[in-house]
């Protein structure tokens, strides 16, 4: 029980004691590339597909996807689910 309570009261270092350091972003988001905007398509899951394969076909990192479309571990997708993708 003592170290539940420390663990909660205990205060970060660079802010209060009870935040974090996670921001929400909220609303419509522009991405940009090289300080230019980047146009978003949608891609819809298709069966077998994967974060990483979706990725790779359109030549982006898995975690940058899993990004820009706010998914979380396990990164499970399911089929006709869209997905932003972003034009270079």
């Amino acid at each position: 029980m003592i170290a539940g309570v420390y663990l909660a009261a205990r205060p970060n270092k660079n802010t209060g004691p009870f935040q974090t350091d996670d921001k929400e972003i909220l609303g419509e988001q522009n991405l940009s590339i090289a300080g230019e905007a980047a146009e978003i398509q949608t891609y819809t899951i298709k069966t077998g597909d994967t974060l990483f394969n979706v990725s790779q076909k359109y030549e982006i990192s898995w975690q940058t996807l899993a990004q820009i479309n706010n998914l979380r571990e396990p990164y499970i997708l399911k089929v006709g689910q869209k997905l932003k993708i972003p034009r270079l």
